[in-house]
C-alpha cells in the first residue's frame, strides 16, 4: 500500500467512518484504469485537498469518482463518504446536504459550517461530492470547511471547475477510441477502452454476442460516432437485446446525421444529446411519455408513476414497461432493503432530458402539477387522525421516510411553480406531525415558512401552517419569530371566526409565555383555550389545555391545582385511548407526587409513561420523560445513574435542535455536583450522553426494577 506518512495518527476520540454511504459498483469499470491510478496519486499529496474531476456529461465522472474512493478507503483512517448532490440546489442546503451525510444530528447551537468542522476535526476523512455543477456559486463553503479541518480531503464531481482556490481540476476525457481510417487487427482491439467497454455490456445484453472480422469495424465505427462516451456506449451497447450491431451502427448513423444541440454546448454534449434522442427516438410514443413523465421522479413507484403518468394502465403495466427502459438503459431499478415493491430511478442527465421532452410537448407545468397533487393526496390519505396516533403512527411514518425523495421535490416545485397555491400549504400541513415526531423542526420552519412565502393569502389553511410553524421555530429558540406568526395566525383565525383555531392558537399563545418562565400568563391563555374547547365540547382539546394548565400549576408550586387538571386530562385522554397524550398526563403527576415527597408514587407514574413514549417513538417525548426521571433519581440519592441519564437527556434533546425550558436542570444538576463534585459529575454526563437509545432504556428500565 503506498505510504501515507504525511498523515498524522489517528485521533482515538473518533468512531471511523470507513466507507459510510460508499455505493457499490455492480459493473467492473472499464478503461479507466490511468485516471484512478492518476488521481489517486494526486489525493496521496499533502498539498492536494481539493480535487475537481470535470468534463461533460456521460464521461463516467460519478463511477470514476467511486472507484477512486473504494481504491483510497483503506488509507483514510476515518474512511470515506460519498454525497450525492443532485437534489441540492440553493447556498442553504449544501452544508446541511454534508451534515446529513455524516448522520449527524441537525444542532441547534451551531450551525452547519461549525458542526462539520467540529465534527471532522483531526479526523482524516475523504468527502466524495458527486453532481456538483448546480451549486458552483457556493464553493466558497468548501474552502472555508477545508480551512478548519486540516485532513479532510474532497474529490468533487462537476461539469464545470469550482474555481477555488488551492483546487485541483482532473478532466475526465472520453475513452480511448481506434483509428476508424487505420483500424488495427482483431486482437489489439481490446487495448482501446471504448471498445472494451461496449463488449463488455454487449455481453450482458447479449450472452452470444462476440467481437469478429465481421463486427470489430462496426463496433469500431458505433464507439467513435459516439465519440467514446461512456454513458452513450453503454445505451448503444444495451440494444443489442433486440438488434444487431450493424442495425445499431445504421440507426445511429442515420440519427445524428442530422442532429445538433445548442451553439453554446461542446461537440461532445453535443454528440451525447443525440445518443439521447437516438435512444429516445427508438421507443414507442407510450414509451416516450411514460419515460419523460418517469423523469419527474427522484426514487418513484410504479404505483405512483400510473397515478401521475394518467394513461389508464395499471401499477403491474407500468412496472412491466419500466423494466423495459430499463433494458434500454434509460432508467435504473432496484428494491431497497424493507422495502416490497422496486423503485426507480434516472441518471441526472436522464432525467433533464426527460423533462426538456415534457417542457417541448407543453405539458411540463401540467405534469408537475398532477405530481404535486399525487403526493398531497397521498400524504393527507395517509395521515389522518387515525394513521399518526397509536400503533398505526409507526407504520405511517416510515411510509413518509420511504418517500422522503419526492415528497421534497413535491413541495419544492410546489413552492416555485404550482398554479395552485394551496397545495404547498396542504404538504406542509399534513407533514407536521412527522416532523414533530421525527424532531425535525428546523426541516419544518424551513419548508414551512417557503410554503407561506408562496401562498400569502389569508386563508384558514394558511393560519393553521403559521400555527404549526410557531411551534416549530419556538423549539428550536426563535422565539420573535414564532410570536410574529402566531399573532398572524390569531389574527385570521379572528377575522375568519374559527373559534377551534383560535383555541389552538391561545394554547400555542400560553406555551410561548410558558418558555419565557412566565406560567401565570401562559395559566391565563391556556385557560382561555379551555373554555373554547369547553364550548365546543372538543373532548380532545379539553385534555390538551388541561394538561398545558397542570404544568403552568405545577411550575407555579400549586400542586394540588396541577394533580386536579392533570387528573382529568387523564381520565380524558384514557377514554379516547390517546396513548402520546396519556403519557404527559401521567409525566404531569409523576412530577406533582415528586414535589410532594411521594417518590414510590412518582416512579410508578413516570414507568407506565415511559413505555408508552417508547413504543409510540416520540423522541422529544421521550427526552422529557426520561428528564423527569433523572430529576427523581437524583432527590432519591441515585446520584450516579441521574446524572448519567441527565447526559443522555442532554444529547437527546441537542440531537434533535430542541432548546431546554426546564427552569428546575440547573438545580437538579448543582443536587448532583454536590454530591459527588463537578468532575465527576461531568465525567457521568459524558457518559450518559454516549449512550444509545436502548442503552438508555436498559438504564432506566434497570433503576426502576
Amino acid at each position: 500500500m503506498p505510504s501515507m506518512a504525511f498523515w498524522p495518527p489517528p485521533s482515538t476520540a473518533v468512531s471511523a467512518l470507513r466507507s459510510l454511504a460508499l455505493p457499490a459498483l455492480l459493473t467492473p469499470t472499464i478503461g479507466r484504469e490511468a485516471e484512478i491510478a492518476a488521481v489517486s496519486a494526486l489525493l496521496r499529496q499533502p498539498t492536494v485537498r481539493l480535487l475537481t474531476l470535470t468534463g461533460p456529461p456521460g464521461t463516467g465522472k460519478t463511477r470514476l469518482s467511486i472507484e477512486i474512493a473504494h481504491a483510497l478507503a483503506p488509507e483514510f483512517a476515518n474512511g470515506v463518504c460519498f454525497v450525492p448532490l443532485a437534489a441540492v440546489r440553493d447556498d442553504d442546503c449544501l452544508l446541511p446536504a454534508l451534515v446529513q451525510a455524516l448522520n449527524l444530528p441537525e444542532d441547534k447551537a451551531q450551525n452547519a459550517l461549525d458542526q462539520l468542522a467540529n465534527y471532522l476535526g483531526q479526523q482524516q476523512i475523504l468527502l466524495v461530492l458527486d453532481n456538483f455543477e448546480q451549486l458552483v456559486p457556493f464553493a466558497h463553503h468548501l474552502t472555508e470547511l477545508l480551512g478548519r479541518v486540516p485532513h479532510l480531503k474532497l474529490l468533487i464531481s462537476s461539469r464545470e471547475w469550482l474555481n477555488c482556490y488551492g483546487e485541483y481540476e482532473f478532466p475526465v476525457s472520453p475513452l480511448a477510441l481506434p483509428n476508424i481510417k487505420a483500424l488495427p487487427p482483431l486482437e489489439k482491439m481490446g487495448d482501446y477502452s471504448a471498445v472494451t467497454l461496449f463488449l463488455g455490456r454487449a455481453r450482458i445484453a447479449n450472452p452470444n454476442f462476440v467481437l469478429d472480422e465481421t463486427t470489430s469495424p462496426i463496433v469500431a465505427h458505433i464507439c467513435t460516432q459516439l465519440d467514446g462516451l461512456p454513458l452513450a456506449i453503454e445505451m448503444a451497447a444495451a440494444r443489442l437485446r433486440r438488434a444487431t450491431a450493424a442495425q445499431i451502427q445504421a440507426q445511429l448513423h442515420q440519427r445524428l446525421a442530422h442532429l445538433s444541440g445548442p451553439r453554446d454546448f461542446s461537440p461532445r454534449q453535443q454528440t451525447l444529446r443525440g445518443a439521447i434522442d437516438w435512444s429516445y427516438e427508438l421507443l414507442s410514443e407510450e414509451e416516450q411519455s411514460l419515460f419523460a413523465h418517469a423523469a419527474l421522479f427522484l426514487r418513484g413507484t410504479a404505483e405512483a408513476l400510473a397515478q401521475v403518468w394518467g394513461k389508464g394502465r395499471t401499477s403491474a403495466e407500468v412496472e412491466m414497461m419500466l423494466y423495459t427502459l430499463a433494458d434500454k438503459s434509460l432508467l435504473q431499478i432496484n428494491t431497497a432493503e424493507g422495502e416490497n415493491q422496486p423503485r426507480f430511478r434516472l441518471l441526472h442527465i436522464m432525467r433533464e432530458y426527460g423533462l426538456e421532452q415534457l417542457q417541448k410537448q407543453g405539458v411540463l407545468a401540467t405534469a408537475q402539477e398532477r405530481y404535486i397533487t399525487y403526493y398531497t393526496s397521498w400524504l393527507e390519505s395517509i395521515t389522518t387522525p387515525d394513521q399518526v396516533k397509536g400503533e398505526k403512527q409507526r407504520a405511517t411514518f416510515a411510509a413518509i421516510d420511504a418517500e422522503n425523495d419526492d415528497w421534497q421535490e413535491a413541495l419544492y416545485w410546489a413552492s416555485t411553480t404550482a398554479a395552485d397555491q394551496s397545495l404547498c400549504l396542504r404538504l406542509c400541513d399534513t407533514l407536521h406531525l412527522y416532523w414533530e415526531a421525527r424532531g425535525q423542526y428546523r426541516e419544518a420552519s424551513r419548508l414551512s415558512l417557503l410554503a407561506l412565502a408562496h401562498s400569502p393569502s389569508p386563508t384558514s389553511l394558511r393560519a393553521k401552517v403559521l400555527s404549526q410553524v410557531s411551534f416549530s421555530l419556538r423549539i428550536i429558540g426563535r422565539t420573535e419569530q414564532a410570536l410574529s406568526t402566531l399573532q398572524e395566525s390569531i389574527t385570521i383565525y379572528e377575522q375568519l371566526g374559527d373559534k377551534q383555531g383560535l383555541a389552538t392558537n391561545l394554547h400555542h399563545l400560553g406555551q410561548h409565555y410558558g418558555m419565557l418562565f412566565d406560567y401565570a400568563q401562559a395559566a391565563d391563555y391556556f385557560r382561555r383555550a379551555l373554555i373554547i374547547y369547553r364550548q365546543l365540547a372538543h373532548p380532545e382539546g379539553i385534555a390538551l389545555a388541561l394538561g398545558s394548565i397542570g404544568l403552568a400549576n405545577l411550575r407555579l408550586g400549586q400542586y394540588e391545582a396541577a394533580e386536579a387538571a392533570y387528573t382529568e386530562s387523564l381520565e380524558i385522554r384514557e377514554e379516547l385511548r390517546l396513548e402520546a397524550s396519556m403519557a404527559h398526563s401521567l409525566t404531569g403527576l409523576a412530577q406533582v407526587a415528586q414535589a410532594r415527597g411521594d417518590y414510590a408514587q412518582a416512579e410508578s407514574l413516570l414507568h407506565r409513561a415511559l413505555h408508552l413514549r417508547h413504543r409510540l417513538g416520540h423522541r422529544r417525548h421521550l427526552a422529557n420523560t426520561l428528564d423527569a426521571l433523572s430529576q427523581l433519581w437524583l432527590n432519591q440519592g441515585r446520584i450516579e445513574a441521574g446524572l448519567q441519564l441527565m447526559g443522555a437527556v442532554y444529547a437527546m434533546l441537542d440531537e434533535i435542535g430542541v432548546m431546554s425550558s426546564d427552569p428546575d436542570r440547573q438545580r437538579y444538576l448543582a443536587l448532583g455536583e454536590a454530591a459527588v463534585g463537578p468532575a465527576r459529575a461531568a465525567q457521568l454526563q459524558e457518559e450518559g450522553a454516549t449512550l444509545t437509545l436502548d442503552e438508555v432504556l436498559a438504564l432506566a428500565t434497570a433503576v426502576l426494577a
